[in-house]
């Protein structure tokens, strides 16, 4: 083989891990790590958490009650 010809080759293995390589590797290691862990719950659906709406305002005090009904 030539020059261009391992050239070719090697610049096709790089698009191809790119576009595709990269998204298979992803997806076995995402498959690996589900076959040895278990599901864990972060937190109890019983509770629900609160929330802070922060809306940062200037001499704007008519849209406030519009924007947190948008909200």
């Amino acid at each position: 083989m030539n020059n261009t010809m391992v050239l070719f080759w090697i610049l096709a293995l790089i698009v191809f891990y790119t576009y595709i390589g990269y998204g298979m590797i992803l997806f076995l290691l995402v498959q690996l790590k589900k076959m040895w862990t278990t599901e864990k719950t972060f937190f109890d659906s019983e509770i629900e958490p609160y929330v802070t709406l922060v809306i940062p305002a200037y001499n704007e005090l008519s849209f406030i009650p519009d924007k947190i009904k948008n909200t």
